[in-house]
């Protein structure tokens, strides 16, 4: 028995290895091996065009191995903490890579990406900043460069600050052409409106590609680019941090719009990218002679009192229609049980009362003779 089992499990041991050795021949590796740590970087994979890795249990990459011909790396689902950024130039034809779904906890500050990369998708890691340097490296063929990072957990200083600008450019254009539009629309809208001093003038998008990159979405709830931290900043939209201590981005870049001197320009962000109702801003940003203040809307107070006295109202009257209910509960349980009671009391005094007839019709027939 124990013979048995033991040439089972060799026999399954030796199936695995086999399939493994495919699975770096033809790329198919999805869900291959729940052993597999790491990708070897000593077999050659000159012909591969794509190299699906995913739902695996890979902990680390040391290197990308060199692959020519590859288009599309897929290591998504897995447990990587890091990636190795430098050896990207090991897959010049590469235009998609999915890490998403991983342990990455931090990217480097620039990244020579090769000229094919379209996407890089990010989301949900652990990712709590993306340098702007970070994809100053992307040069794509249609200067525009995906770069997917929703669901991770940002630190909302300094180094957040360009993807705010980001955000809030693609919120007050989106009706412009910034969103929800083909990829060339969404790029001459960003060149128009926003200020990004890529150094070869690439547009990162943050939103969604979709069918094949022919339509661009933009991100709803709950994939939001949200703060983590600090704490009194958790929870909130990055569009709407507004660091004014930050550098200002470089002077070469296009200004976003452009004012008379001395001119007052006022700038309303608007809560729209969840695709919930939009919500009055608490607060006006005015730019007065080229410096940005930050006033308080006196709006603000009014709507939240009458938000406030609105919810006190409806809870006051909820409460009075609870007891009106009980009340009438009580009353008409009340009313049942007193019908009930005269209902027996007329009922035992008719069975009562018919023997006393009897007698007194048997004693009428005595009388009479009959």
């Amino acid at each position: 028995m124990f013979a048995a089992v033991s040439i089972m499990l060799l026999l399954q041991n030796l199936a695995q290895v086999s399939s493994l050795g495919s699975c770096w021949t033809d790329g198919l590796c999805a869900r291959h091996n729940p052993t597999l740590k790491t990708v070897p970087d000593n077999l050659t994979f000159s012909t591969l065009s794509s190299l699906i890795l995913k739902f695996n249990d890979i902990e680390q990459v040391t290197s990308v191995p060199e692959m020519p011909k590859l288009t599309y790396l897929d290591l998504s689902y897995n447990r990587l903490k890091v990636f190795p950024w430098s050896t990207l130039h090991n897959t010049p034809q590469i235009t998609n890579l999915d890490l998403h779904h991983n342990q990455i906890s931090r990217v480097d500050a620039y990244v020579d990406f090769p000229r094919s990369l379209v996407q890089l998708s990010l989301q949900y890691n652990r990712i709590a900043t993306v340098p702007e340097t970070f994809p100053s490296g992307a040069n794509p063929p249609e200067s525009i460069f995906y770069l997917g990072i929703w669901q991770n957990p940002f630190r909302c200083d300094c180094g957040a600050e360009w993807i705010a600008r980001s955000r809030r450019c693609v919120t007050e254009h989106r009706r412009d052409g910034c969103a929800n539009t083909t990829p060339k629309k969404v790029k001459a809208c960003m060149l128009a409106n926003c200020d990004f001093p890529h150094p070869t003038g690439t547009v990162v998008v943050l939103d969604v590609p979709e069918n094949h990159a022919t339509f661009i979405t933009r991100l709803r709830y709950p994939y939001v680019l949200r703060c983590n931290s600090p704490s009194e900043m958790k929870g909130k939209f990055l569009r709407d941090l507004n660091l004014m201590t930050c550098a200002p981005p470089s002077t070469s870049a296009k200004p976003l719009q452009t004012t008379e001197p001395h001119a007052p320009r006022t700038t309303r962000t608007q809560q729209v990218e969840t695709g919930e109702p939009e919500e009055e801003n608490n607060e006006l940003q005015v730019t007065i002679s080229g410096q940005m203040t930050t006033v308080t809307n006196w709006k603000a107070p009014l709507t939240e009192f009458w938000k406030a006295f609105t919810a006190i109202l409806f809870g006051a009257l909820l409460a009075v229609l609870v007891v009106i209910n009980f009340t009438l509960r009580r009353r008409s349980s009340a009313l049942v049980h007193r019908l009930r009671h005269r209902q027996t009391a007329a009922g035992l005094h008719s069975t009562a009362g018919e023997p006393r007839r009897q007698r007194r019709r048997r004693d009428g027939e005595q009388e009479t003779g009959f």
